[in-house]
Parts: structure tokens; C-alpha cells; sequence
């Protein structure tokens, strides 16, 4: 009942939010019934199926519940282009052998999910086409994704991965409550001040930590994911132009992990775990550096009631620059695909939906989160900041998936071993070494 109730007020909130985008006087639809388009002019595409098919592991159910994001855009897209997403649904598991049998089978779909640990691979196997052709710069709603896009070329210079949005993602979460029980000012309110610092964290973690009468931890300071260590500027392969370099004995990466090692294991305010963002939710912990996904996905009912909020990750002490992870999304074209321009015509909708290059569909869009997110106009401030990259500089994590002795299983146990199962980061570091060498070379 409850969600039927959700939908019937977002299918409300969709036709003011669009209504609100046009302007016309005679209602918020057409006489055809169709939500009237954008005003920036879209790339004439001209897709040769109703259908665009995409090889992935989302539920299709999301496209068809107005709650979810999904809706919208399979809206749009139908709206622009008058073609619909059929998914072909696997599972993470199966999504690369998938992928290679169709298009090997000479049944390619037309676009395949893109995950890191599947990069170079499907590019060496073929499996994906390069998109220099197929995409261009010079259009309107593309525009502002050339830069961001040429630090992806490949080493044979050719563009593969079309970087369709990029953001900041690395968030940092805290239960208000915890905050002022402690007395303490939200890691917002710090940051707009200028002191929002790793020792400030170690702080906050010590002061928040609760421990029994025995010593025991009852609820820990905070938790981290296992990017975090991108604060520093540094991560475990430096890659340009297609190159992938081993930086595992990088000093900084050292400091990183051995002082995060002791806060971890002999002065126990941060919690060893790898289920950071269950902690959190399950308010096991106070504070949890993770990725902007948990604030999309995860804390819909915490952030409308009050009971949570973010800021932006801790900087690194003495840091050259503020450095904060980086999300970038992105799509594989597959080879051969057979509805070529309903693949570009997904890229122009996405990219119009997401990036703000439309200014009544930025406020569609935010209406939307609104409703459903219960963010605050103080919150859309914050986002706006994070994403302001003459403030923020991005780190990409290039390191998953670039070989068998390098895999996303053994790159995960590598790090774990340092930050959940108090092993020394200089002997995992000269045990992996020759590992990501391997793995590196695999790439040339």
C-alpha cells in the first residue's frame, strides 16, 4: 500500500516537475499525451529498432516503478528518441562470458554494462568497440565530458570507455544524535570552516567510541571503505595514457595504511570490518567514510528523519591538494551492435538527465530526489560544493581487474589484509608487489 502511495505521488510530482519545465499554458502534456521535450537540442539520432538492448545485471522492474530514477529516464528516452530498454539480465558472475558469447555468436547487444574489473579485458578480447566515431564532443550535451573523457583513452589512443558522468564519491556519514550526545560539530559544519582534517576524524572517532565496563567496544568511532586511501593522492597503479605503472611502495600509501592500521588494532576506535555501510545503517558506528552511493540508495528514511547527514571526506593532513575518490560512469558499446545510434541516443539522455546541462531538467530531477531522498535545499548546497572541482581534486582507482594475479579477489584480500586482519603493510606490500607486476604486464 505504502508504495503504491509512493508511486502515485511521484507520477504526480513527474508531470509538475515537466510542466514546470515547459512553461506552456494549456497543461503539462501534449496533445499526444507525452511529456513535452527538453530545451536543449539533442543529437539527431535516428535509432533502426524501438529497442535498445542492454546486457546487465539491473532488475528491469527498475525502469517501470516511477520511484526509481530508472523511470524517468526510460521516460525521456522514450519521450526524445522513441525507443525502450530491453534488458538482458545476468548476473555479476556471468556478465563476462555473457557478453563474449553473444557478441561472439554474432548476437550482440547493443550495450553492456561497464564494471572496472572487466576493463582492459573486454577492450584486449574485442568484445567492446571504440565509441571516436560514434560520439562527438562538438555536440551541446556533450560538451563538458571532453576533458574528463581523455584520461581514459586507451594505449592505442582509441576512446573505449565514453565517461557519460563523473562525480565526487567520497562521503563521509555520521548519526546526528552521536554528535550531540558528544558535543561535537557535524563534520559539515566543520568543513565549511576549514577543519575538517584527518586528525580531526582520528578526534571525532576517539571521542565517539563507547566501550563497556570491561573495555570491550560497544559501538565504534567510525568505519571506512577500502578506497579511503585515495585522500592521500595516491593509489595502488598510477595509469596515463593507457599505461598502468606499479605504486605499491608509494611512501604516502605507507603512512596511509600504517596509521590507519594503529587506530584500527591497537587503539581501537575504528572498526575492522568490511561491511562498512551495514555498520553504519545499523548504527554499530558513528561516523563512516564510504561512497555516494549509500547516501542515493541506503539512508532514504534516516536522511528524510533527521537521523543522518554527509559532508565531504576528511583531507588528508598536509596534502597538497583537498584529493577525494572518483566515481566515473560510463557504458560499453559492444562490437557489432545493432542498434548503433539507440546506443548514442541512451548516452545523450543519460548524460542530459545527469549532468545539469539543462537547467528545467536539473530542477525536474532535483523535485525528484526531494520527494524521494527528503533532501534538504542546505543538502543540494553540499552536493553542489563537492562537485565543484576547482575545490576537489579526483582520483581515479584504476587498479581492478587487470590480470589474473590482479584480480578484484586478489586486490580485495590484499587490502583487507592490511586494514581488517592487522597484517604490516610492508610485508603485503613486497608480497603483492611482484603480483601487480604480473598483472600490469598482462595489460602491455
Amino acid at each position: 500500500m505504502l508504495k503504491k502511495l509512493i508511486s502515485i505521488l511521484m507520477c504526480v510530482v513527474l508531470l509538475l516537475s515537466f510542466a514546470a519545465c515547459t512553461g506552456d499554458k494549456d497543461g503539462d502534456l501534449d496533445n499526444n499525451g507525452k511529456f513535452n521535450q527538453s530545451t536543449v537540442k539533442l543529437p539527431d539520432y535516428k535509432p533502426t529498432s524501438d529497442k535498445i538492448k542492454y546486457l546487465c545485471t539491473t532488475d528491469p522492474a527498475r525502469y517501470k516503478d516511477p520511484v526509481n530514477w530508472e523511470y524517468s529516464f526510460a521516460q525521456k528516452l522514450k519521450l526524445e528518441y522513441d525507443v525502450e530498454i530491453e534488458i538482458i539480465r545476468t548476473t555479476n558472475n556471468e556478465l563476462p562470458t555473457q557478453a563474449a558469447r553473444l557478441v561472439l555468436s554474432g548476437q550482440s547487444p547493443d550495450l553492456i554494462q561497464y564494471r572496472a574489473k572487466d576493463d582492459p579485458t573486454f577492450i584486449k578480447n574485442g568484445i567492446v568497440q571504440p565509441v571516436d566515431d560514434l560520439l562527438s564532443f562538438d555536440e551541446t550535451v556533450f560538451k563538458h565530458l571532453k576533458d574528463v573523457n581523455e584520461l581514459f583513452r586507451y594505449k592505442d589512443g582509441k576512446l573505449y570507455t565514453f565517461v557519460r558522468n563523473y562525480r565526487n564519491d567520497g562521503f563521509c556519514y555520521y548519526w546526528l544524535e552521536d554528535l550531540a550526545e558528544a558535543g561535537l560539530e557535524t563534520p559539515r559544519e566543520l568543513y565549511y570552516k576549514g577543519e575538517w582534517t584527518w586528525s580531526k576524524f582520528e578526534e571525532y572517532a576517539k571521542k565517539l567510541t563507547v566501550k563497556g565496563s570491561d573495555g570491550s567496544v560497544e559501538r565504534y568511532g567510525a568505519t571506512y571503505s577500502q578506497l579511503m586511501h585515495t585522500v592521500t593522492g595516491e593509489t595502488l597503479v598510477k595509469y596515463e595514457n593507457g599505461i598502468y605503472k606499479n605504486n605499491l611502495r608509494s611512501s604516502k600509501l605507507a603512512d596511509f595504511f600504517n596509521r590507519t592500521s594503529k587506530a584500527t588494532f591497537e587503539d581501537k576506535y575504528i572498526e575492522p570490518t568490511s561491511s562498512t555501510q551495514d555498520s553504519f545503517k545499523g548504527h554499530k558506528v558513528s561516523i563512516c567514510l564510504s561512497a555516494r552511493d549509500m547516501v542515493d540508495n541506503r539512508l532514504h528514511d534516516e536522511q528524510k528523519n533527521g537521523l543522518v547527514s554527509f559532508s565531504p571526506l576528511p583531507k588528508w593532513d598536509g596534502a597538497d591538494k583537498y584529493y577525494t575518490p572518483a566515481w566515473f560512469g560510463t557504458t560499453w558499446i559492444a562490437k557489432d551492435a545493432p542498434n548503433i545510434d539507440g546506443a548514442r541516443a541512451f548516452f545523450a539522455v543519460y548524460v542530459l538527465l545527469i549532468s545539469n546541462v539543462d537547467p528545467v531538467i536539473e530542477e525536474q530531477v532535483r523535485a525528484l530526489s526531494k520527494a524521494t531522498k527528503g533532501y534538504s535545499d542546505e543538502d543540494y548546497a553540499m552536493f553542489k560544493e563537492m562537485d565543484d572541482y576547482s575545490k576537489f581534486t579526483l582520483v581515479q582507482v584504476r587498479d581492478e581487474g587487470l590480470g589474473v594475479n590482479w584480480s578484484s579477489t586478489q586486490r580485495a584480500d590484499f587490502l583487507n589484509s592490511v586494514m581488517r586482519w592487522n597484517r604490516s603493510w610492508a610485508s603485503q606490500v613486497e608480497s603483492n608487489f611482484p603480483l601487480l607486476n604480473a598483472a600490469i604486464n598482462e595489460t602491455k
